[in-house]
């Protein structure tokens, strides 16, 4: 394969591996917030209940519950929705960093075994060009 045509591969592959990277971390954040915002859901109840005894009396608390139930629900639901997402993308994302590793590999390679060709290619012409200089000198006369 043509050292252009490896290169251009390989900058294709990073930018779909950057472009599920990308994709991934978002979801990733979205993920946390919504764990965070259950954790503070959760804290907010255990607090109300534990503090305020009027609170808890008054039907507040009942009221609360209800409305905090529904809104965990809510939010796991969505969480279980972004997990899965993330699920498919992550193997997307695998795939991308695999391809894109291996180009960099071949093109690692590839670029070696053109340095190799070179230093060969060198070191054929030093000889000739070695050969030559002592024919030239046996050619003069006096030397």
């Amino acid at each position: 394969m043509k050292a252009g045509k490896l290169d251009r591969l390989v900058r294709a592959s990073e930018a779909q591996y950057l472009l599920e990277y990308e994709k991934i971390r978002s979801l990733v954040e979205r993920e946390a917030t919504i764990s965070h915002r259950l954790a503070e859901l959760a804290g907010h109840s255990r607090r109300a209940c534990e503090t305020d005894t009027g609170y808890a009396q008054s039907g507040a608390h009942a009221r609360w519950e209800s409305w905090a139930g529904q809104m965990a629900a809510v939010l796991n639901t969505e969480l279980a929705q972004i997990r899965v997402q993330r699920q498919s993308l992550d193997a997307q994302m695998r795939k991308a960093f695999a391809r894109h590793s291996a180009l960099k590999e071949l093109d690692k390679s590839n670029i070696s075994r053109r340095k190799q060709e070179r230093l060969g290619a060198k070191a054929v012409q030093l000889e000739q060009l070695a050969i030559l200089c002592a024919s030239n000198s046996r050619d003069v006369p006096g030397q």
